[in-house]
């Protein structure tokens, strides 16, 4: 089993970052077309549009003094060297620290953009706030610099339209995402025709079609999802795109009728969210709000109708971080009439649909979960997970995508319940009875009754890799992992691959890692359509082809790979991943003598005094420990001890980490007292026996499948994040994130 030459050339070549853009998120939108939107060319039009959004004021007067004082102690720390790389106007900085930029006195348009379309203000601002009681004042400064930067930024883009300049793929998506920050719908669909102008391609037709049903040009939206839909295939992302399309140009008929009920009213409802137009959601449902407390789709739809940014009501835009859009929604949606009719339209049984009980569990229950996680630090609460598998067996007879997501919610609970009751540092471990009943109930899923539509396969399938994942440490979950088929969501599928290398890799299961190969090559395939970055997953199959057979193909395989990866620009994480990787096949391949000086220039490297991730920090201080452990015996055990241990003093480490340093500070420790007995035989075996005892105990909290990498001088790093998100266009998300990662260190003999 190798992954050959030619193999490794084609995953880097599918490794590139591809040239298509990826479908942009829809926005709040208004209904009707306009004559601003029609007639003219497509750049006349946005000329037009854009000189008639009026200019906003400075960006740095939405800042409060006590914001601006921050700001200006900030500036005060920084060096000369570091004032210029903030200044320079397409630097890094710039786009990372908008606001302290501007405060410099620069002028950089990637600063204003970045304002008016990422959570750059949510997270800038939020890194100022010293006190939780300012989270409200951030709040208002956050939505006050989005919109003047979005202001400002359309001058700009007025003045690139005028002169010719910059006019292609990347400026069209750039107008389209402030369109979506100002909620101006027309100048998205503008945006949009010009881009067509410049990339016929399937992405930027259904793309314009979203934007046609949005102004309801109706024969403009047909034409260009016909179009798309003649071509041969596609990929899952742009079937999906092209579904919702579909769905929203048969739907729409079913607005020229007036409602007879609260059913039909409820439905239609739905078409005008799904037509960005929550103005006429609200009022058609408002003529039967008396019956909200009684009927849950109209309680939900309602919710949604009234606050249409949800899962981040209250930020401009939804362009807020998690904690902001926690603390907007904390105090705006939750404390809502409507959101409190959800309760008792639950009770009331009346009204439940599939759709609106999964909106329902995502407004009342999945929405607060998350935002006390992120404000109150109960993130490790196993009730709401428990509260979430009871409601769905209560409704598993409504349709069979419940019992799949019973069986996830059920999974979390385990996960939680685990994590709650370990020791820190100490890996969860899962009761074997807890273990057995989540495995055969992944199992159950299994059959053909879960595969008979796209959602209830979907649900199976997250529900199953989320099992697969939770239990993969602690038993053999390789039939749970062959029921899997490929992911539908491409992160999801991601996730999936990654899992299924780290198992080959664990189990040194050579057939499965041929599968995941394949899989691999498909995940590749589907990235470069939306230029996403696959990097981490090209690294670990590298990674992983080594631990399941070490032989020289495999060997050459990482190092041609690693060896890529040392150069500028490339992230920290797989920077100092690959720098590791480099000091193992040096020593492994008898050139230890160069050891030394890899690691050393990797912590004297400037990408590595910046870790971007908490990954790239943590593989800081492991190369510092591989350094310290390397100088033995040189400096004897007692100096490395001290050494060592204090190494590990500056981060909190994941158990994995942990467990290995402290397999090492029991054998440096134990060589220490072995020296200290001299030629006292008593003593020596006193001290062997303590530490044959001690790392027994260590070694313990290792789980067995983890185990079988350590024994093999393998670290596993990365993580898995298991929860569930919600969004009013997709109902319940159940998401299921590995990123694994294979170092290969040096572990104590047993």
């Amino acid at each position: 089993m190798v992954i050959g030459q030619r193999e490794l050339l084609l995953l880097l070549l599918m490794c590139q970052p591809a040239c298509q853009a990826q479908p942009p998120p829809t926005t709040p939108a208004a209904s009707g077309a306009t004559e601003r939107a029609t007639g003219a060319d497509p750049k006349t039009r946005v000329s037009a549009l854009l000189a008639a959004i009026p200019r906003g004021e400075p960006v740095l007067g939405a800042l409060t003094a006590r914001q601006r004082t921050r700001l200006d102690q900030l500036l005060s720390s920084l060096s000369e060297q570091e004032l210029n790389a903030l200044l320079a106007p397409e630097g890094e900085l710039a786009r990372r620290r908008p606001l302290l930029h501007l405060m410099t006195g620069g002028r950089s348009h990637a600063a204003l953009f970045a304002l008016a379309t990422t959570t750059a203000a949510a997270d800038e601002l939020l890194g100022l706030l010293e006190k939780p009681d300012e989270f409200g004042e951030v709040l208002a400064t956050t939505n006050e610099v989005i919109l003047r930067a979005t202001l400002e930024w359309v001058g700009h883009a007025q003045r690139m339209l005028e002169e010719e300049q910059g006019l292609d793929v990347p400026f069209c998506e750039a107008l389209d995402q402030v369109g979506a920050t100002l909620g101006d719908v027309q100048l998205r669909y503008a945006a949009r025709q010009l881009w067509l102008t410049l990339e016929a391609s399937p992405a930027a037709r259904l793309n314009l079609a979203r934007a046609a049903i949005w102004n309801a040009d109706w024969t403009a939206a047909r034409e260009q999802y016909q179009a798309v839909t003649r071509e041969p295939a596609k990929s899952p992302e742009l079937e999906q795109f092209a579904e919702q399309i579909r769905h929203l140009l048969e739907s729409s008929a079913a607005l020229r009728r007036a409602p007879k009920s609260a059913d039909e009213a409820t439905a239609q409802a739905r078409v005008q969210l799904g037509l960005k137009n929550p103005g006429a959601a609200a009022a058609l449902l408002d003529r039967y709000a008396e019956q909200a407390p009684a009927h849950l789709g109209l309680a939900t739809v309602r919710v949604l109708a009234r606050f249409p940014d949800i899962p981040c009501a209250g930020v401009r835009a939804g362009l807020g971080n998690p904690p902001l859009c926690a603390f907007a929604q904390r105090e705006g949606v939750f404390k809502s009439p409507l959101f409190h009719d959800l309760g008792q339209a639950w009770q009331a049984k009346h009204g439940r649909t599939t759709r609106s009980v999964l909106d329902f569990l995502g407004l009342s229950l999945v929405l607060p979960w998350r935002v006390a996680s992120l404000l109150d630090a109960s993130g490790v609460n196993p009730e709401p997970a428990k509260q979430l598998r009871e409601m769905c067996e209560e409704v598993s007879g409504l349709a069979p995508e419940f019992v799949a997501l019973s069986v996830f919610a059920r999974t979390l609970e385990v996960g939680f319940q685990a994590a709650k009751v370990s020791p820190p540092g100490v890996a969860p471990r899962i009761p074997v009875a807890d273990e057995n009943e989540l495995a055969q109930a992944a199992l159950g899923l299994g059959s053909e009754q879960y595969a008979s539509n796209a959602l209830v396969s979907e649900m199976r399938d997250t529900a199953v890799l989320g099992t697969t994942a939770l239990l993969s440490q602690q038993r053999d979950v390789r039939p749970l992992y062959a029921l899997l088929k490929e992911q539908k969501a491409l992160d999801a599928f991601v996730s999936q691959v990654a899992l299924g290398a780290w198992l080959a890799a664990a189990w040194q299961d050579a057939s499965l890692f041929e599968r995941v190969k394949g899989e691999a090559i498909r995940v590749l395939e589907r990235a470069r359509e939306i230029s996403l970055d696959t990097s981490d997953l090209v690294l670990l199959l590298a990674e992983a082809a080594n631990a399941v057979e070490s032989n020289a193909y495999n060997t050459e395989t990482l190092a041609l790979y690693t060896q890529g990866l040392l150069q500028p620009g490339v992230p920290s994480s797989l920077w100092l991943r690959a720098i590791l990787h480099r000091a193992h096949l040096l020593e492994a391949g008898g050139e230890a003598d160069q050891v030394d000086n890899v690691l050393r220039a990797a912590l004297e490297g400037s990408t590595a005094t910046a870790p971007d991730t908490p990954l790239a920090a943590l593989l800081r201080l492991l190369i510092e420990a591989r350094l310290v452990l390397r100088a033995l015996p040189a400096t004897g055990p007692k100096v490395a001890l001290e050494r060592f241990s204090g190494i590990f003093q500056k981060q909190l480490r994941p158990p994995s980490v942990v467990a290995w340093q402290r397999l090492w500070e029991l054998e440096l420790g134990a060589r220490a007292s072995l020296g200290a007995c001299g030629q006292n035989a008593a003593c020596k075996r006193a001290a062997q026996l303590t530490r044959k005892r001690a790392q027994a105990e260590v070694r313990g909290t290792i789980p067995p499948v983890t185990a079988r990498l350590a024994e093999r001088g393998v670290l596993t790093l990365g993580a898995l994040e298991l929860t569930l998100d919600y969004h009013p266009g997709l109902g319940l998300v159940s998401v299921v994130r590995t990123a694994p990662a294979l170092v290969f260190l040096p572990w104590p003999a047993p």
